[in-house]
């Protein structure tokens, strides 16, 4: 099964390329075919004797095996929301099953 018929929208990748003297350096913007699931991560905060939550929002991109996309890359959603790439796994199930997993925050 090719896992790139399931990847119908496109994100816009800017590859981290380095550091330079102002920060970040990013690649030119490559545009990807990739399956996105947005979402939000919830988290319990200790702030003095009150617990509070944060809600930050997080997105899973699933993209072709051969993307590149390193940590740190700057990434546009479908809904515009621009990211960096936190985590980037490569998947190969069953041999014939491959795909890039990042998570953007």
């Amino acid at each position: 099964m090719s896992v790139t018929r399931l990847m119908r929208q496109r994100v816009t990748i800017e590859p981290l390329t380095g550091e330079g003297a102002r920060g970040a350096v990013y690649g030119p913007p490559v545009v990807a075919r990739a399956r996105v699931q947005e979402g939000v991560d919830v988290e319990a905060v200790r702030d003095g004797s009150a617990e509070r939550h944060e809600a930050t929002p997080v997105a899973t991109v699933y993209l072709p095996y051969g993307t590149d996309c390193p940590e740190r890359s700057r990434i546009t959603l479908p809904s515009g929301q621009v990211g960096r790439a936190v985590t980037v796994t490569r998947r190969w199930e069953n041999r014939r099953v491959r795909h890039l997993e990042v998570k953007v925050a």
